[in-house]
């Protein structure tokens, strides 16, 4: 069971509510999507009436009174109700319509025409099945079942009656399963709802059965065994099981229905194997054939059959057909030409899940092998639909001859005799180029041997012994032979004979020696492709993401420890994500272990705890700088280094310099300055928002800049915008706000904020804001902008503004320039370059998503600090040490990251205490 699916399950069970007065259950369905998105689909509802309406017309009287039936059925029986006219228009939750259609089955004696709900149509890009969880396959094992009814020699079946209608909607979801429909089309439709779960919706299997199984441990200390009966022998709405006395069949069917009627389930027919005791106290139905999960039962005389159906379709037929006469004497017609669809089609029609015709069967399959086979050649086209070469047709109609024979096939459905006496299981198995099979055989002191399964258990050296392949049954089913008898009273219903009571020392095996010495061998290996295998735990080449391959191999070691998928956390802490990464650095590293004191002498590398480090020649100045240990090596060639690369690019699509010491902050790869620039020339985002454009001349560069001052004492100010917002209430209000960038003019950092309107007071307000946070600045430069004569209307005049920009600038010691003309920008290129570079994150980052203030605010500080991390102290191919680089964040912040470093500081980090939504961005 994954996460999710364990999830949908919590869902489903956590909707069943039990009503212990009516002894129903309440569904409330495990909606994964806001169901109030869904659309009003009244009008597309009417149409799919009309098309019913019309088909039903087509179809005849007869088909059209069935259908009124089977609804005026559903209201009987509680299914749908009638809504009334004030409830269809002042109902306030969400609403959906669904289409129904006609079923047809000519051959059910009680219900020839079915109707069925579509929840699965889409209306503007809505499906209602998507906005529900589908939930986990909870069916019993077919296999399984079908094992246990051949158990003993008592065979019961049981239908439950409409089980999906037993489990009833809630008010809620109800409204979502509205349906139009009238008896005469010359008046508008009713309105109506659906009260039970209906068949077609996605997650009304799982939530049938579970509900069903609740009913069932509710009772399970009172009824041990007819709950465990419902629990482990039902499929859906089937009960199958076999006991053990014919006696105790009728109280047993009696306390599985008293069960199932405290759930609102309740039994339609039982079928019992044989005439026996039972048919005289319980209601019971008899025929001559039943289907058993798709096995054809015949309950009277207790005998599994098979139905071979060979008859062909008026479209297949061609001009000159081939007979086959079956057993019943009636001739069968084949088409002429044979196909592989054609082909495929009749093998899928044998239905053998517990492999008793595997002889017969296999045939067939070796027969498709061979078509598949001869069209892999080149010079050999086949398709699907093209008729078979002669060479392969002939085998073909062979074979469809030999299988008529299954018709005539009886196979005992009990495995038991009547004395019961434990039997010992004897299995067979044989291998060939063609196949390789194993059956089994439970010997009984009578002698009575019948078939079991295919092996599925493991056994010790000790049980296996040699036998030769005359006597070998298991080698039926590994050398294919068309004329193969599996009729009763055959070599492979009976078995051996050397079954019955011959003594086990008589029988013709030999036991397999063993030796008890054992040989140690002794080989080189290459140690790399041993460290190889044991860490490739999936396929790296699959990931794109440095970050998802961390955390799904995380997520792998704590399954893998727990042993279980149930006690995962969904979130990961920062230990767990460092032992992923530290197993993928090991496991890369594999290649570089060989004489790697030789190989990067030149590095200074050193090995701590399996890892290779290399600065071994720095370490001192590393002990004083608390941003870096040492530097991993990565090979130069390897996924995970350019998933590494990739990351740290991503982050915020910087230029080569920038990634190249962002990265060597941590690792060092050999030629990674290489690696840098073919990952930033593969970047689509870089190559779509960095186009080329025609250079300015650049202006002299203000003294202010080359003067040694405190951060942010000579500052440059501009605004630009607008950019629109939303109301944190009403989510559909836009309004305008203004973007803000204040630069020091010589540490080069930036503080980022929001004005919220384009007049002075909304200017002087967020200064507050800044000055609070880095101090009053010296002096303040900005341009006096064509935008402020655009926002006139708000702030008056622009001799007004100038004043209270200065009179605000004044009470502080605050020296305000402005400069000549907004057509000039080198004159404040400094802040026109850093407005570029937010503008240019806040795309990549934001994109066309409105956001509300604070959400904007928010974003805005945290482009500051991308601004602020990138080198402003870095010379191309400059010989200084590589990890640490100077910026802006080193001269305010005394570091280059504003997060918690690796090195001196040792802390906790909570990293769930941000949302999501700014995780993502």
């Amino acid at each position: 069971m994954t996460m999710k699916e364990e999830e949908e399950m919590k869902l489903i069970l956590n909707g069943l509510e039990y009503k212990e007065r009516e002894k129903v259950w309440i569904a409330h369905y495990p909606w994964i999507k806001d169901p109030h998105q869904l659309p009003n689909n009244f009008g597309v509802a009417m149409m799919k009436l009309k098309g019913t309406e019309k088909r039903l017309r087509k179809l005849g009287g007869i088909r059209s009174a069935e259908y009124s039936e089977q609804m005026i059925n559903m209201q009987e029986r509680g299914v749908v109700r009638k809504l009334a006219r004030e409830e269809v228009t002042h109902y306030k939750g969400p609403v959906h319509y669904l289409s129904h259609h006609e079923i047809l089955k000519p051959q059910s004696t009680t219900t020839p025409t079915h109707i069925v709900f579509n929840a699965s149509a889409s209306y503007n890009g809505h499906i209602l099945n998507e906005y529900w969880a589908k939930g986990l396959n909870v069916l019993n094992s077919l296999f399984g079942l079908l094992l246990r009814f051949r158990e003993n020699p008592v065979a019961i079946i049981g239908d439950i009656s409409k089980m999906f209608n037993s489990v009833r909607l809630s008010e809620f979801d109800s409204h979502v399963h509205r349906f139009l429909w009238r008896d005469f089309e010359d008046r508008a439709p009713d309105h109506y709802a659906l009260t039970a779960v209906p068949f077609g919706d996605i997650c009304s299997p799982a939530i049938a059965v579970l509900a069903m199984r609740q009913t069932a441990d509710k009772y399970k200390d009172d009824f041990p065994i007819p709950a465990n009966i419902i629990l482990k022998d039902s499929y859906m709405d089937d009960i199958i099981h076999s006991l053990d006395d014919a006696e105790e069949t009728p109280e047993t069917m009696q306390d599985v229905e008293f069960i199932l009627k405290h759930g609102n389930f309740h039994m339609k027919e039982w079928i019992v194997s044989g005439r026996t005791q039972a048919e005289e106290d319980v209601d019971l139905s008899g025929t001559t054939s039943e289907k058993v999960l798709g096995v054809v039962w015949n309950p009277k005389e207790d005998e599994i059959s098979y139905k071979i159906k060979l008859n062909i379709t008026p479209k297949q037929k061609t001009s000159v057909p081939c007979t086959v006469t079956g057993t019943d004497g009636s001739d069968r017609e084949l088409p002429n030409d044979l196909t592989k669809r054609r082909v495929l089609s009749k093998i899928s029609t044998i239905f053998d899940p517990l492999g008793l015709v595997t002889p017969v069967t296999l045939c067939g399959k070796l027969l498709l092998r061979q078509i598949i086979l001869y069209t892999c050649d080149k010079d050999r086209k086949l398709d699907w639909d093209d008729p078979l070469p002669k060479e392969l047709g002939e085998n073909w109609y062979k074979f469809l001859q030999n299988i008529t024979r299954l018709e005539t096939l009886k196979i005992p459905r009990c495995i038991r005799t009547t004395e019961l006496v434990k039997p010992t299981l004897i299995m067979f198995n044989d291998a060939s180029t063609l196949a390789y099979s194993a059956c089994a055989y439970a010997r009984w002191q009578v002698g009575s041997a019948n078939r079991v399964s295919e092996i599925r258990e493991t056994t010790s050296k000790e049980e296996w012994h040699w036998i030769s392949t005359e006597v070998n049954i298991a080698d039926l089913m590994t050398r294919p032979n068309l004329q193969v008898n599996i009729d009763a009273g055959s070599y492979w219903q009976r078995g051996p004979d050397f079954l019955g009571q011959q003594p086990t020392t008589e029988w013709p095996i030999k036991a397999i020696p063993l030796k008890t010495e054992e040989k140690t061998i002794i080989s080189t290996v290459g140690i790399s492709k041993v460290c190889i295998k044991q860490c490739s735990l999936f396929d790296i080449d699959k990931f794109r993401s440095y970050r998802k391959l961390i955390r799904v191999t995380a997520r792998l070691i704590s399954a893998f420890r727990e042993r279980s998928l149930k006690g995962i956390s969904l979130s990961l802490t920062g230990e767990q994500l460092k032992e992923a990464e530290t197993l993928w650095i090991k496991c890369v590293q594999v290649p570089l272990q060989d004489n790697w004191q030789v190989r990067f002498k030149r590095l200074g590398p050193f090995c701590k705890e399996g890892i290779l480090y290399v600065g071994s020649r720095i370490a001192t100045w590393m002990k004083s700088n608390y941003n870096n240990e040492a530097f991993i090596l990565l090979p130069t060639t390897h996924k995970l280094t350019d998933l590494c690369i990739k990351d740290v690019h991503d982050r915020d699509h910087g230029g080569v310099d920038s990634t190249l010491c962002k990265f060597q902050a941590k690792f060092w790869i050999p030629q990674a300055r290489k690696l840098i620039k073919a990952t930033k020339s593969r970047c689509v985002t870089c190559r779509k928002l960095e186009k080329k454009v025609i250079g300015q001349s650049m202006g002299p560069v203000p003294k202010e800049r080359l003067k040694p001052s405190p951060a942010f004492y000579y500052s440059a100010l501009d605004l630009f915008g607008p950019l629109m917002i939303k109301d944190t209430v009403k989510g559909r209000c836009r309004r305008k706000v203004y973007g803000i960038i204040i630069n020091c003019l010589s540490t080069r950092a930036s503080y980022v904020d929001l004005v919220e309107g384009y007049d002075a007071d909304s200017l002087i307000t967020t200064l507050r804001r800044f000055i609070a946070v880095r101090g009053f600045p010296r002096s303040m430069y900005s341009d006096c902008g064509s935008q402020l004569k655009l926002a006139s209307k708000e702030i008056g005049c622009m001799n007004r503004y100038h004043e209270k920009l200065s009179q605000f600038g004044n009470e502080g010691g605050l020296e305000w320039n402005f400069t000549k003309s907004a057509d000039a920008p080198w004159e404040n290129g400094c802040t026109e370059a850093m407005v570029k570079l937010v503008k240019r994150v806040m795309m990549r980052v934001i994109g066309d998503t409105i956001l509300t203030f604070g959400e904007l605010q928010s974003v805005m500080f945290e482009i500051a600090n991308i601004l602020n991390e990138r080198p402003i102290g870095m010379k191309n191919g400059s010989s200084n040490v590589r990890g640490s680089y100077l910026c802006p964040n080193d001269l305010i912040l005394g570091r280059a990251s504003p997060h918690v470093p690796e090195g001196q500081f040792v802390t906790n980090v909570n990293t769930k205490t941000r949302q999501e939504f700014f995780n993502a961005m």
